[in-house]
């Protein structure tokens, strides 16, 4: 039973998630990019940081 709830929760905000990318992302398309980049280049350094020390 946890399983279907899981999968179903799951599917249902992944959904949700896609269909307002769909929407809102021509509206913020190159900014949300420019955001998504600079986070992974973040996350990165962190990690690299992290191993160095």
């Amino acid at each position: 039973m946890p399983l279907i709830v899981i999968g179903t929760v799951t599917f249902l905000l992944s959904s949700l998630g896609v269909f307002i990318g769909n929407r809102l992302g021509h509206l913020f398309e190159k900014k949300i990019e420019i955001v998504g980049g600079l986070i992974l280049i973040g996350i990165g350094i962190r990690i690299l940081v992290e191993h160095l020390a």
